[in-house]
């Protein structure tokens, strides 16, 4: 398939439409159902993460804090939340990219029903605009950055809380 070189950037809207256009049937349904199937696995792999991180944050965090607090642990809890903050910010960061990659593969959907399927509307085409909440939009992204914030802020507060804890027990 002559696929591999098309790289979807900005500002090659016209280069990428003629390109489109000249896939033969075949290889633009091909590169269609790919598309398609590489947003399945990002967004499930985006579940799936979205889904591990709150469970594994809110069950390391409630262990530590439901455990003896005394000021000599206290070390161990602030390198405990100190490691889980950043480790849930690199799997953020790599979340990002994944959104990334999503994004272009829809962009690409989109080109291909436009450009080569000549489609005026399409499931790519017609995305509907991420709903809103209190006057901000609020579609995938955004609820992943609420999410992975969250808990990054409640891995950097557990020290706080567990010094509070160890403080009323003592």
């Amino acid at each position: 398939m002559a696929t591999e070189t098309l790289q979807v950037t900005d500002g090659n809207a016209a280069e990428i439409a003629s390109r489109i256009k000249a896939l033969s049937p075949e290889d633009a349904k091909q590169l269609y159902d790919a598309t398609c199937t590489n947003i399945r696995e990002t967004d499930e792999t985006s579940f799936k993460l979205l889904g591990f991180v709150p469970l594994v944050s809110g069950s390391g965090i409630t262990v530590l804090l439901s455990t003896n607090t005394t000021f000599s642990r206290l070390p161990i809890v602030i390198f405990v939340g100190l490691f889980g903050a950043v480790i849930t910010f690199g799997l953020h960061r790599w979340e990002l990219r994944n959104v990334g990659t999503c994004n272009w593969l829809i962009k690409l959907g989109a080109d291909l029903e436009q450009h080569r399927f000549g489609l005026a509307r399409g499931q790519f085409l017609d995305r509907p605009p991420a709903p809103e909440l209190f006057g901000l939009r609020m579609g995938k992204t955004e609820a992943e950055r609420v999410i992975y914030w969250t808990a990054i802020v409640a891995w950097l507060l557990l020290p706080v809380v567990s010094l509070i804890a160890a403080d009323i027990e003592h």
